[in-house]
């Protein structure tokens, strides 16, 4: 069975991190690779993913627009996107 390799933050990066803008947050996830982890997320972010613009609504919140070309991968039995390759996360409302 394969060891799987999970991404830990010391407490003095997540400190760190917990300073960073909106934008220096976003950029610094999209930043991160991990050419042997196989799952989805790496795969997404560090090849499909993206990043198109930042709009920032605060010291602690902003809008976020990705892009990426939708692979067959990524659409439901009738050729369409998949609903849930459509979902956007907005955690204020």
């Amino acid at each position: 069975m394969a060891q799987r390799m999970h991404l830990r933050l010391s407490p003095e990066v997540m400190a760190k991190f917990e300073d960073y803008s909106p934008e220096e947050r976003i950029r610094a996830v999209l930043a991160i690779k991990a050419p042997n982890d196989q799952r989805f997320s790496s795969k997404f972010i560090e090849e499909q993913c993206q990043l198109r613009e930042v709009k920032v609504l605060s010291d602690k919140s902003a809008i976020v627009t990705f892009a990426f070309k939708v692979d067959v991968y990524y659409c439901n039995a009738s050729g369409n996107l998949h609903g849930g390759a459509q979902v956007s996360h907005d955690a204020q409302r």
